[in-house]
């Protein structure tokens, strides 16, 4: 996501993070659209990696138009999520998550088989309330929106921390 989208859609959150302290809000510099899941991946198996997302990115068609928009999320025992849903682009990034799955080797992580991403969206909200959701549905507290250019795919190591997750670029691939 540009930083100057970042920069707009903050503003535009800004009376929904004022609205709802209680909830853990996922930061700026982390906003970022997902096309597949993956466990902890061994270090000689990255290289992998890089291999897929260039060839993913190759089969994708060429940039694409991005927009987010429609809030949704759901909530449960602080475990809620809440997101941004796309209103434009969807189906090429859900056909990007598909051909990252299909090609990516089950036993990547030595656990669990790598996971497609369910829906194309933005996550803004962890340990998300009904009332965040809510609002964000309704817009209750203005009009959300922002709309970008997607011209690659980004390789990201995600390191879990006590404030939430900090990820590392490891590779990008042009789309």
């Amino acid at each position: 996501m540009p930083a100057s989208q970042r920069v707009e859609l903050e503003a535009q959150l800004a009376p929904y993070r004022r609205r709802h302290r209680g909830v853990r809000w996922t930061s700026p510099d982390t906003w970022h659209l997902t096309l597949l899941f993956l466990a902890s991946v061994p270090a000689p198996r990255a290289s992998e990696l890089v291999v897929l997302a260039d060839a993913v990115a190759r089969a994708g068609e060429g940039p694409y138009r991005v927009r987010v928009e429609r809030g949704g999320g759901r909530h449960r025992r602080g475990e809620g999520v809440a997101w941004l849903a796309l209103s434009e682009g969807a189906d090429r990034l859900m056909g990007l998550a598909g051909l990252a799955a299909d090609a990516c080797p089950a036993d990547i992580s030595g656990r669990a088989p790598p996971k497609r991403t369910p829906s194309a969206h933005l996550t803004l909200v962890r340990r998300a309330d009904a009332a965040v959701v809510h609002d964000l549905r309704e817009q209750a507290r203005g009009p959300l929106g922002v709309s970008w250019l997607a011209d690659r795919l980004v390789l990201v190591r995600s390191h879990l921390e006590p404030g939430g997750a900090r990820y590392e670029t490891l590779h990008e691939s042009p789309l």
